[in-house]
């Protein structure tokens, strides 16, 4: 590992402060990156490392502090200016074009030009020096598409340095990547240091950052902790200062009495028996007992994900069947799933796992109620209680309940609401399913974008605690040895009871019927409209009066079936189909 300190620095940032509404996600933060060196940037979720980023590249704008490039302060007005002055990002999700060569994508804004022309051939053959220049054995007339993403990511760090880029940003660039893989871009970014060029580096992979960083500066909360040499550093105190818990109470947790082995001659709470999908997953067997936290480790495309849809009853089995409390389910459907008090975490928080325009609050209980209806609202105070419940025990930040949940990480900024950085869009995500006490909780790679100290809290704390007790939880993980620390199996489990299911019934024995009936979803809806046909005959007794002239039906019942019945047909069949 190469000496930085006496190299002159390329981007220095002094009191940098970003504040969002309702939170100040940067205060005083300074960061240093100097000329032929890997500064890795380590902090939690929520810390506010993207944030940091983003205003290196110009997409917000500081409230406070001084960006200097090379000596000289910046105001970048946007990426563009940033990448003109040298500064280039190469981010987990490569944006290049799959459907150009890979010598299109380096070459594109700088191809060679003959005149008015482009000179295809040049432009090749200048993407090649490039691309040996990092010493990759990629043919530039190839398709982009074609290659994987480790390959597609060296494009993108050869596309930077066609711009002469001094500082080259990699966010999460390993997260997608295997062992071989990222072994190909360290070699890439040995090199890049070689040359001169500064890096600085984003991931939650410690051995990683341990492996390839010179320096590291370490944020939480917004706040400079410190800039320490990585040599000098220790794992335990990196993830100490990360998450601001003392050596003390680390060694305290290690301690901590190991789980019991499960006793095998116990009846499992789920069971999946030949379970398959054709095209998706082979049949396997798999027992979850309560209590316990089950792992599914493996690579990308190994099935994890399958596996979880499959028992929460996201995706429909072609074989095999699957067992809850040793009978028969059908889990055909997540509400299917949902009715035999198993919950699905889906790793897809975006697209699955949240609503963006409603609030923290409103996600948090949304699951719980839709299970009431839409007529019969929660409580506001059984709301509040369960939202503050689930924000300390989740560590939501900003811990504002009624912050719109697009705002906290995902959709872009929209005028002056521009949304928090980090992650803490996903942690009202497995809240969605716990208020509801599932027995069992589907969790499909809850820790997939949190940083070290925060997967143990979720993988082995929330989950366990909010699931009621002895709820069995198979949550999954892309890499083997995270899953070590946090899962229960092989085989281990905590000795907890079972929950008792709640009693769903209204009033004594004689009301069990009716209080069944008055969970239908449409139970309340036509008891609404009863009740105003009797307001209102009872005001104007002859409102359902009905006539007949000329052969027709006239009166109010007429008129509201003739104007209100295709909308009733329309509603109740979108009610039965979902």
């Amino acid at each position: 590992m190469t000496k930085t300190s006496s190299a002159h620095p390329v981007v220095v940032m002094r009191g940098i402060s970003i504040e969002f509404p309702g939170v100040k996600a940067l205060d005083g933060v300074d960061l240093t990156v100097r000329a032929g060196e890997v500064m890795a940037l380590m902090g939690e979720n929520g810390a506010g490392k993207s944030t940091l980023i983003k205003a290196l590249t110009g997409v917000y704008r500081t409230d406070a502090g001084s960006i200097e490039v090379d000596g000289r302060e910046q105001a970048f007005a946007g990426p563009a200016q940033a990448q003109a002055a040298g500064i280039s990002t190469v981010y987990q999700e490569v944006n290049l074009c799959e459907n150009l060569t890979v010598a299109e994508n380096i070459m594109l804004g700088h191809e060679v030009r003959r005149g008015p022309v482009i000179s295809w051939r040049a432009t090749r053959a200048r993407s090649r020096e490039h691309l040996v220049a990092l010493n990759l054995d990629i043919a530039p007339e190839s398709l982009l598409a074609s290659h994987s993403i480790a390959v597609q990511q060296l494009v993108a760090i050869a596309r930077a340095m066609v711009a002469d880029a001094k500082v080259v940003i990699l966010d999460e660039p390993t997260s997608s990547l295997d062992n071989d893989e990222v072994e190909q871009l360290f070699a890439v970014i040995r090199t890049l240091r070689a040359r001169g060029v500064a890096i600085l580096f984003v991931s939650h992979f410690l051995e990683q950052v341990y492996a390839i960083s010179d320096r590291m500066t370490i944020l939480r909360n917004g706040r400079l902790v410190g800039e320490y040499l990585t040599s000098s550093l220790p794992r335990r105190e990196l993830v100490s200062k990360m998450i601001g818990i003392s050596l003390e109470v680390l060694d305290e947790l290690e301690e901590a009495p190991k789980r019991t082995v499960v006793d095998s001659a116990g009846a499992p709470y789920l069971q999946a028996i030949g379970l398959g999908r054709k095209g998706s997953v082979q049949p396997f067997d798999l027992d979850v007992y309560p209590g316990e936290v089950v792992g599914l480790a493996g690579l990308l495309g190994s099935g994890r994900t399958e596996v979880a849809r499959l028992l929460s009853g996201a995706d429909r089995a072609d074989s095999g069947r699957t067992l809850v409390a040793g009978a028969v389910a059908r889990l055909r459907s997540p509400r299917a799933a949902l009715a035999h008090d198993i919950a699905f975490s889906s790793e897809s928080r975006k697209a699955e796992g949240v609503v963006g325009d409603l609030t923290v609050r409103e996600n948090i209980v949304l699951g719980l109620q839709a299970e009431r209806g839409w007529v019969r609202r929660i409580p506001r105070r059984q709301v509040d209680e369960v939202v503050d419940r689930y924000i300390s025990a989740l560590g939501i930040r900003p811990a504002n309940p009624d912050a719109l949940l697009r705002n906290l990480r995902w959709k872009p900024a929209e005028g002056a609401a521009r949304p928090v950085a980090g992650h803490g869009a996903q942690a009202p995500h497995p809240g969605r399913a716990d208020p509801r006490d599932r027995r069992g909780c589907q969790g499909g790679d809850p820790a997939a974008g949190r940083r070290a100290g925060e997967p143990g809290d979720v993988g082995g704390l929330h989950l366990c605690r909010a699931g009621g007790g002895g709820a069995p939880q198979p949550p999954h993980r892309r890499d083997a040895r995270p899953a070590q620390g946090r899962r229960d199996r092989q085989r281990h489990r905590r000795h907890r009871a079972r929950p008792r299911r709640p009693d769903r019934r209204i009033g004594g024995s004689g009301m069990t019927a009716l209080g069944e009936l008055s969970r239908h979803r449409l139970f309340w809806p036509l008891m609404a409209l009863a009740g105003l046909l009797v307001a209102n005959t009872v005001r104007a007794p002859g409102f359902l009066a009905v006539t007949v002239r000329d052969g027709h039906l006239y009166g109010a019942p007429i008129d509201i079936l003739r104007n209100g019945a295709p909308l009733l047909l329309v509603a109740l069949g979108m009610t039965l189909v979902t």
